[in-house]
């Protein structure tokens, strides 16, 4: 026996379903369009052989993504991850997530793009955790994908990663360890400059004062090891790279001279067309021009 519903959507309009899928509307305006109920369009998307916007989304995202860093893009969005990812499992789903600040959102869209790019980003509005501490707003990427979950897993990268003990070691090959520096950079770090002003004493016994600008590129972390192979990497490059424990318990790496701070610059950001976060990218290349 046809469902009585059916006859008010015997014919889906094209245009409609474009809207759909396109997330211009969602699948419960859909049905109110059509004066049916969630269930009955279902059933009838099913028996048209329509796909749904679930279906559609699982079979664009990329679920092997991380299965091998092989190329920049995969190594920086690691990098990302890393430092503002997170996954969450439980006997229902396996969630991948990444969270960036509102300003940031046309990162996140790029990234959205990549992996899945039926996903809808999350609005998150500012929030005081229990320690009085207030956050930005935040947009969240949030994705389906018990593969993805399980390789992060396996690399001991996944669930609950604040609290393991992680290394990029045999994940990240060497060709494409500054693009996971910059997305780890573009998480947790940041290009500062301070001003300095000492006194010395000339041969002649004369004092006199010297201004200069300070710039410190700096990525803080609890996450020691991997900061360890970060500075292991970058010192067949550079020279004098710091990393020490801070009095709060992470873990600070940093770069404070001049000339190899602005080496790194060349080397993190060495083409036009990468992934990376534009404003940090935008203030590092400023300084590089004005400070040294």
């Amino acid at each position: 026996m046809p469902n009585k519903g059916f006859s008010k959507i015997s014919k889906i309009n094209n245009k409609d379903l474009e809207l759909l899928y396109n997330k211009q509307i969602s699948f419960k305006e859909f049905c109110t369009k059509y004066h049916v109920s969630d269930s009955t369009m279902r059933i009838f998307f099913k028996e048209n052989n329509l796909e749904l916007i679930s279906s559609r989304k699982s079979n664009t995202i990329q679920h092997d993504y991380f299965n091998k860093i092989n190329t920049a893009e995969k190594a920086y969005i690691f990098g990302m991850y890393i430092a503002d990812g997170y996954i969450s499992i439980s006997k229902s789903s396996s969630r991948f997530g990444i969270s960036l600040n509102v300003n940031d959102i046309e990162l996140l869209t790029k990234i959205r793009d990549i992996l899945s790019p039926l996903s809808k980003l999350y609005f998150e509005k500012a929030r005081i955790n229990a320690q009085g501490i207030k956050s930005n707003p935040m947009y969240k990427l949030i994705i389906s994908s018990k593969t993805i979950c399980d390789k992060l897993n396996q690399y001991n990268c996944g669930k609950n990663k604040t609290n393991l003990l992680k290394s990029i070691k045999n994940i990240i090959p060497k060709e494409y360890m500054f693009d996971f520096i910059r997305g780890y950079f573009d998480g947790d770090g940041c290009i500062t400059t301070n001003s300095v002003r000492k006194r010395y004493l000339t041969k002649d016994g004369t004092s006199k004062i010297y201004n200069y600008t300070n710039v410190s590129f700096s990525i803080i972390s609890k996450d020691w090891l991997i900061l360890e192979e970060v500075k292991e990497f970058l010192s067949a490059h550079i020279s004098k790279i710091n990393l020490y424990q801070e009095s709060r318990g992470n873990w600070l790496l940093t770069v404070n001279r001049k000339s190899e701070v602005k080496k790194l610059y060349s080397l993190l950001y060495y083409n036009n067309s990468l992934l990376c976060l534009n404003r940090k990218y935008q203030k590092f290349k400023q300084i590089m021009e004005t400070s040294c």
